[in-house]
C-alpha cells in the first residue's frame, strides 16, 4: 500500500517556540507518513512555532500545534508535544479502520 501524507502547513516562525520542521519530521517519521504540503496530505497538521497560532484559522487540521501546546493543551516539553501527536493521529488511524 501507498505511504500515506502528512500534510502540514508551517506559519512564518517568526517567534518560534519550538523547531517546526524538526516537529513535523519526527512525527511523519513515527507515523510512517511521508511529509508534504498542506494541500497534498491525505490527513493534515498545522504547526505554528508559539502561541498565536496565526495560520490555523486559514488551514484547519485534526492537530493544531501553538509553541508548546498540542490543541490547545500545555505539554511539558517537545518530546511530549511530539508523543502527543503521534498519540492523536494514531487513535484517528483506528477510528477510520472500524
Amino acid at each position: 500500500s501507498k505511504m500515506k501524507r502528512l500534510g502540514v502547513k508551517f506559519c512564518g516562525n517568526c517567534n518560534p517556540d519550538i523547531e517546526s520542521m524538526a516537529a513535523a519530521k519526527k512525527i511523519a517519521a513515527a507515523l510512517n507518513m511521508e511529509l508534504v504540503p498542506y494541500d497534498e496530505g491525505d490527513i493534515t497538521l498545522t504547526i505554528s512555532a508559539c502561541v498565536s497560532s496565526c495560520v490555523y484559522e486559514n488551514y484547519p487540521s485534526p492537530v493544531q500545534i501553538q509553541g508548546l501546546h498540542v490543541n490547545g493543551v500545555e505539554c511539558r516539553d517537545k518530546d511530549e508535544l511530539i508523543n502527543r501527536v503521534i498519540a492523536i493521529y494514531k487513535d484517528l488511524e483506528k477510528g477510520e479502520s472500524k
